[in-house]
């Protein structure tokens, strides 16, 4: 299925691949292998095409997040149109042993680039605006990262520490199960987890459901149990690349959706935290020496 013109797109798929039906996947088989033939067809040329019911198309685009097949291929036409670009095409080149350094700097900047890039296409304004009313809302903001994604959770809590409001970060499971079972609706878990499978943090999550907490996941599948679980989530994107796994390359889009956050929290309660944020900066200067 795979198809390097279809850089975005493959990697939609990518994360989506075990939610996908025997027919959707045909769908997805069609679009990658004959993509210009796909942009010029209506949905009724597609179903008889591929021998599958316009319902399974309009459930795929759906499943896929595009509320109509004509966005699902623009999308396509965007993709077709960039692996015509020779700066594009290097973007997306992996790492050659006889690449030299500066080569390997470029290519490993570009791929953090694609990757932020990537975020700005999944993000959906209405769900964007739903975690940030349920952490205005919130009396207690708690940062959950497990492993890797623990750097995330700690930035996050250090920002928003800064903002003196009631912040946690939690990077234990077993802590989180603690939480969970002391929470209430007023509280707010803010779970960074790439691929949201993790057992024990899903079952301690499921406490704090029981309990009305708000969990909000920043994660990459679609269909994982975290994203069950949760109130509202928001997507990273990213796909293997050479000496640099999917769930590292996803770090940056991590911490850039929370930055995403973080400036969007602050805007919308910018009267009540620009005398504060001046106050920290004015203590942490003393802690400062300048001259020496």
């Amino acid at each position: 299925m795979r198809n390097n013109r279809l850089a975005f797109f493959e990697k939609k798929l990518n994360m989506m691949k075990e939610a996908l039906t025997k027919s959707e996947r045909r769908i997805a088989e069609y679009i990658c292998e004959n993509p210009e033939d796909f942009t010029k067809m209506s949905i009724t040329e597609l179903s008889e095409k591929i021998d599958t019911s316009v319902a399974a198309i309009t459930r795929f685009t759906k499943k896929m997040g595009y509320e109509k097949l004509p966005d699902l291929k623009m999308e396509i036409t965007r993709d077709l149109e960039a692996s015509g670009n020779l700066k594009y095409q290097k973007q997306y080149g992996n790492i050659e042993e006889s690449d030299d350094v500066m080569t390997v700097a470029q290519k490993v900047i570009q791929k953090n680039i694609e990757s932020i890039q990537d975020i700005e296409k999944m993000l959906k304004k209405e769900d964007l605006e739903k975690v940030l009313d349920i952490m205005r809302g919130a009396r207690r903001l708690i940062f959950v990262g497990l492993g890797g994604s623990a750097s995330v959770a700690q930035d996050a809590y250090h920002k928003f520490m800064r903002l003196g409001i009631m912040v946690e970060l939690v990077t234990d499971v077993h802590v989180q199960g603690i939480v969970s079972t002391v929470g209430n609706s007023e509280d707010a878990v803010i779970v960074v987890s790439h691929e949201g499978a993790n057992t024990e943090l899903n079952m301690a999550l499921k406490i704090a459901k029981s309990n009305e907490m708000k969990i909000i996941a920043i994660t990459q599948f679609t269909q994982s149990p975290l994203v069950k679980l949760a109130d509202v989530s928001l997507y990273t994107l990213s796909r293997e690349f050479s000496y640099k796994p999917e769930p590292l390359i996803s770090r940056i889009a991590e911490y850039s959706l929370i930055d995403v956050l973080y400036v969007n929290y602050c805007t919308q309660s910018q009267e009540k935290l620009e005398e504060k944020l001046l106050k920290i900066s004015d203590t942490v200067k003393q802690f400062k020496n300048y001259t020496d």
